[in-house]
């Protein structure tokens, strides 16, 4: 049940505004009742009741009061509020400045440039291909593959030695040389042919060879001693042979410091020796 909030009377159904005590929140209310005067009408009963309702209480009569300073004062500062905040909503969607495009690049007529070439890094000693070539010393009488031109050299020499001849090739993971002894006509041949171990061990001094181990090895054909073992070079060890054969007044030392192969290479070196 619906009651007027003013006058507590059942508001029916149909009702724009309270019929029993007049009172018009939403301004529904005609305006010749409004002003008419004498009492207000009675309202019906509440459905389903057959008592009558309790008498309205009077009003007076006459024109409804008028709304206060007050409220007037109230409405028109929230109305005002809204306005304000609907304005600066408008200035902040449309006054927001547009955001600056970027310049367009002009596209460059400069020629472009190079990209430095980028230098491979130095092979390691394990990968490097060693081009072996022959190589015949300045007599025409020795000749030896090699994996790298050598230099040659004839140091002077006294005593029991005529004449020596050195070639050395140096590469970057190896180090092969080839010495040749010409003894003087006064050394017989037993000397000669002793010379052979002599020479293995003083070359073995020579190139600091370290835990040398000698055996019998023929060179060419001729009877000649191998030594093995191994040489320090910039604070690496690497394996190193000398293999010494001596006939007809001449020695031959060949000195082979391991290449990318090893023992392979020292192999190959000494097998392609030969001498007239």
């Amino acid at each position: 049940m619906v009651r007027c909030p003013e006058c507590r009377a059942e508001v029916q159904a149909d009702w724009d505004w309270c019929h029993a005590c007049g009172w018009d929140p939403e301004g529904l209310r005609p305006r010749d009742a409004a002003l008419a005067g004498g009492s207000t009408p009675t309202p019906p009963p509440p459905r389903g009741s057959t008592s009558a309702p309790p008498p309205p209480p009077t009003r007076p009569t006459g024109p409804e009061p008028a709304v206060s300073c007050t409220t007037v004062a109230l409405i028109g500062a929230v109305a005002a509020f809204g306005l304000v905040i609907v304005a600066i909503a408008v200035v902040g969607f449309l006054g927001a400045p547009d955001p600056v495009a970027a310049p367009a690049t002009t596209p460059s007529t400069a020629a472009p440039t190079t990209a430095p070439t980028t230098v491979a890094p130095p092979t390691t000693p394990s990968t490097v291909a060693e081009v072996w070539m022959p190589w015949t010393d300045p007599d025409g009488r020795v000749t030896v593959e090699l994996p790298a031109e050598p230099t040659y050299e004839e140091p002077a020499i006294g005593g029991l030695v005529d004449r020596q001849q050195e070639a050395i090739a140096t590469t970057p993971t190896g180090e092969y040389q080839v010495w040749v002894y010409h003894f003087s006509p006064t050394a017989d041949a037993l000397f000669a042919w002793g010379a052979t171990n002599r020479f293995s061990v003083s070359t073995g001094d020579i190139i600091r060879i370290q835990q040398p181990t000698s055996t019998p090895r023929e060179l060419a054909g001729m009877e000649g001693t191998l030594t093995t073992g191994s040489v320090t070079r910039d604070g690496v060890r690497l394996g190193a042979s000398i293999l010494v054969g001596t006939r007809d007044r001449r020695s031959y030392v060949l000195i082979a410091v391991d290449g990318p192969a090893g023992a392979a290479d020292a192999e190959r070196f000494f097998a392609s020796f030969s001498f007239t």
